[in-house]
């Protein structure tokens, strides 16, 4: 069993024989039942993608810098591929995240701007491809521009975007194969 706190503004959890416990808390919204796991399940890796927002790399022990402790991400980095030429495509984390999660620009998903548009219903998301193709997917959030109401949490059979005194600080994920 292995424990990873959920820390930043965007925890994405993809899972073909993976269960996941929350520890901690239960409110989450539920989109539909878990999708059939594939006859090729075995062949499909898990997947998590860990996106911290506003962290300088320099900081992290991860890339080699130093000012933050933070072993929970150090020992899913281990056996990760970690990404370590990234660029935002927009200065500002709702549209990022919009373009991180539909491959396209600002103008093509819709979000432009924090906390006052949402993306367009026509682009799909990397999470309702990866549901379309058997994957369970669940997303943590701490960030209030990318919370659901905003168009992210399609896709997502969990997402959990609790802010504030409930925030993902003190929750936890408890995986087991």
């Amino acid at each position: 069993s292995r424990r990873v706190l959920a820390a930043g503004a965007l925890l994405i959890l993809a899972g073909l024989g993976l269960s996941a416990t929350w520890i901690g808390g239960t409110r989450s919204i539920e989109h539909g039942p878990v999708p059939p796991v594939p006859a090729n399940a075995a062949q499909l890796p898990n997947l998590v993608l860990v996106n911290w927002d506003t962290v300088r790399a320099d900081m992290l022990p991860l890339y080699g810098g130093r000012g933050l402790e933070t072993p929970q991400l150090d020992r899913l980095a281990q056996d990760s591929v970690v990404f370590d030429q990234m660029v935002a495509v927009a200065p500002i984390t709702g549209p990022s995240h919009a373009s991180l999660l539909t491959g396209v620009m600002p103008p093509t998903h819709g979000l432009r701007s924090n906390g006052d548009t949402r993306m367009t219903t026509t682009i799909p998301t990397l999470a309702q491809d990866l549901r379309a193709h058997g994957y369970d997917t669940a997303a943590f959030v701490a960030s209030f521009p990318v919370r659901g109401q905003f168009g992210f949490d399609r896709g997502f059979r969990v997402y959990d975007d609790r802010l504030g005194a409930e925030g993902v600080a003190d929750r936890m994920v408890d995986f087991q194969p």
